[in-house]
């Protein structure tokens, strides 16, 4: 099972590493069960049809990623 507080701490170091190149992403790529756990931790924004973000980043599921894996684009 992924977890959500581990993958927002993975996301925070990768967000600071491409600050750290002059990156600035724009998109946390999620594993697909890992999409699931955030749509539903944000199931009011999910359910108004609004884009999920987190960290100021929109979230999209990717299937290529494995369960709990993140990335940032």
């Amino acid at each position: 099972m992924p977890s959500l507080a581990r993958a927002l701490d993975d996301a925070r170091a990768l967000i600071a590493d491409a600050w750290d190149h002059d990156e600035r992403p724009a998109y946390l790529l999620c594993s697909p069960a890992l999409y699931e756990m955030v749509a539903e931790s944000k199931k009011r924004e999910s359910e108004s049809g609004r884009a999920l973000r987190l960290l100021g980043l929109l979230v999209v599921s990717s299937p290529d990623l494995d369960d709990g894996d993140i990335a940032v684009r």
